[in-house]
């Protein structure tokens, strides 16, 4: 695309105007349209515009210049097209969830669906982001998943179509967290914390 003076004689003078030529990509043809008028050239002439043809024919090669290099800037390759800040603290967990090893079986349960994106990776990156930065789903997905070091790109509506697919059997997946667990460490239920406001129902009947 690109800008040019039309000059175009009429019966009152010569007329001008800025067009915008581009291929029209239905037709396969070039086209072109009028973006800015100018006038005739008899009622431009003044003492700044002294040469109305030779003065919009300047305005319209800097008119190219400016898209030029606004394209170019648009185009240009970015250093930093990512987010430069990463958080590195789930790596822990990360670790651990390798240890588990309970990708395959995931990856096998969720196998009836057809998602765009892989299971585990959401409950992965789930699991590390209520670790990092506790907050609703849609703040998850928008401002914790973007920074998650090698994450995968997964949006919100995605989010709440795997939740709702999880929590149709989300027993299933308790046990095999809990059976893998207990493959590698003991739990010690000498000391057990919980959280009350799950229980509250129960206290007034259970002091």
């Amino acid at each position: 695309m690109a800008y040019y003076l039309r000059r175009e004689k009429k019966k009152k003078g010569t007329y001008l105007q800025m067009y915008e030529s581009h291929w029209d990509k239905e037709k396969k043809q070039p086209r072109s349209k009028s973006v800015m008028a100018f006038g005739y050239v008899n009622d431009l002439i003044s003492d700044e515009i002294p040469d109305p043809i030779a003065y919009y024919t300047d305005f319209v090669n800097r008119k190219n210049e400016e898209r030029t290099a606004a394209l170019a800037e648009e185009t240009r390759p970015r250093a930093f097209a990512s987010p430069v800040e990463y958080n590195l603290g789930h790596f822990l967990l990360h670790t651990l969830m390798e240890e588990l090893n309970v990708k395959e079986v995931i990856d096998i349960l969720a196998s009836q669906m057809w998602f765009q994106f892989k299971v585990y990776d959401m409950v992965a990156q789930l699991i590390f982001a209520r670790v990092i930065f506790p907050c609703s789903k849609a703040k998850t997905v928008s401002s914790v998943f973007p920074h998650l070091y090698n994450s995968s790109p997964i949006s919100e509506d995605q989010v709440y179509d795997d939740l709702s697919f999880i929590g149709a059997s989300y027993k299933k997946y308790i046990e095999l967290f809990n059976h893998c667990y207990e493959q590698h460490y003991k739990r010690d239920f000498s000391k057990v914390f919980f959280d009350c406001t799950n229980c509250s129902k129960y206290s007034a009947k259970y002091p």
